[in-house]
């Protein structure tokens, strides 16, 4: 031991120290090839669940933060951890702003429902559409070219809530800036990365850079009823 200054035995309770580290303990290294293995997994699964949840704490942050800037009384909503919570934000931001997509051509009061489809449409749509595409593909003849339209019909719910995302998030540009040109190509641009990407993070980068602005007009929202008041809210509706 040419280059070690040591004994041997220090020496050979380092090797004994980082080898430890490295799998585990004893239990995982005694497996051998299989502890590797599975030490190699637990390792990538700790990191994504890392990952998982920084992001998770970073969007519902940003669309927390953007939310409290227009004095949404919802904002909390943000932060429970279900995907379809920042959505609802994100498309009551808006208020009483009529839906509308391609130049007004589809057009909907109610955004509400415009939500509750985008739910319905983004979970259970391809559970239903595969469905009906195995039954189908069970019949002789048409089977073959069933699944080939089986395959594009996949696409069509991950499109029409991608047209929803569009419209929300469009919408939210509208109350800041009068171009309307610009933001339908950024509600564009940022819709197709998050749609490639996944998970709403350019969304969330991009309501991050717009804290600074101020809204054009003051948005009116339907305010939430404390909970000591809502006995007296029912009395006088049935006054």
């Amino acid at each position: 031991m040419e280059y070690y200054s040591g004994d041997l035995e220090t020496f050979e309770s380092m090797l004994e120290a980082i080898y430890g580290i490295l799998f585990a303990g004893a239990a995982i290294a005694e497996l051998g090839a299989i502890g590797v293995v599975a030490m190699t997994f637990l390792v990538i699964f700790a990191v994504l669940v890392v990952i998982g949840i920084a992001l998770y704490i970073f969007k519902a942050y940003a669309i927390y933060s953007f939310a409290k800037k227009l004095n949404y009384p919802r904002a909390w909503i943000a932060w429970i951890p279900i995907k379809y919570c920042r959505i609802f934000v994100l498309s009551d931001l808006a208020g009483e702003k009529r839906l509308e997509f391609w130049h007004g051509k589809f057009k909907h009061d109610d955004r509400k429902l415009g939500f509750w489809a985008y739910v319905g449409i983004d979970f259970a749509g391809p559970t239903i559409i595969n469905m009906l595409c195995s039954i189908v593909m069970l019949i002789p003849v048409v089977g073959m070219p069933a699944s080939c339209i089986c395959y594009v019909l996949n696409l069509l719910p991950l499109l029409a809530s991608a047209i929803l995302e569009y419209i929300y998030f469009r919408d939210i540009l509208e109350l800041f800036k009068e171009d309307k040109h610009s933001n339908e190509v950024t509600s564009f641009v940022i819709t197709i990365i998050d749609v490639l990407v996944g998970g709403g993070l350019a969304r969330a980068i991009y309501l991050l850079t717009m804290k600074k602005l101020e809204p054009l007009n003051k948005i009116e929202y339907e305010q939430e009823i404390p909970n000591d008041q809502e006995a007296q809210y029912e009395q006088v509706i049935e006054d």
